[in-house]
């Protein structure tokens, strides 16, 4: 789902020296609780 582009924007902050912000990576992070808040219900 959502994992592919919080992979992308991690490497792109780590390999290409993207600017790493505050605001960057709180929604890299609100992306990851929602990725898991949709697979949670699915009992998986």
């Amino acid at each position: 789902m959502g994992i592919g582009a919080v992979g992308t924007a991690v490497l792109g902050m780590m390999l290409f020296h993207e600017p790493v912000t505050a605001a960057r990576v709180f929604f890299v992070c609100l992306l990851v609780v929602a990725v898991v808040g949709l697979e949670a219900p699915r009992g998986h």
